[in-house]
């Protein structure tokens, strides 16, 4: 999106396994030009760490909407 925004993250649960991360929650948006309009959506981050350890991050996926 373009549009100015500021946003609040709430998460609600993480799963960890060896090499993979998720973590859902919900977003609070609401447009700079629009300030009465609160929109609360549904996200999910994914999280793929490199398999030949010291922790790096091979991939971080986002979905937002309906997961």
């Amino acid at each position: 999106m373009h549009i100015p925004m500021e946003t609040k993250h709430q998460i609600s649960e993480v799963w960890a396994g060896s090499h993979r991360t998720y973590v859902l929650g919900e977003v609070k948006m609401i447009k700079k030009t629009e300030p009465r309009e609160l929109s609360v959506e549904p996200f999910q981050w994914m999280f793929y760490e490199d398999e030949g350890g010291g922790g790096l991050l091979r991939r971080w996926l986002v979905t937002a909407g309906p997961v």
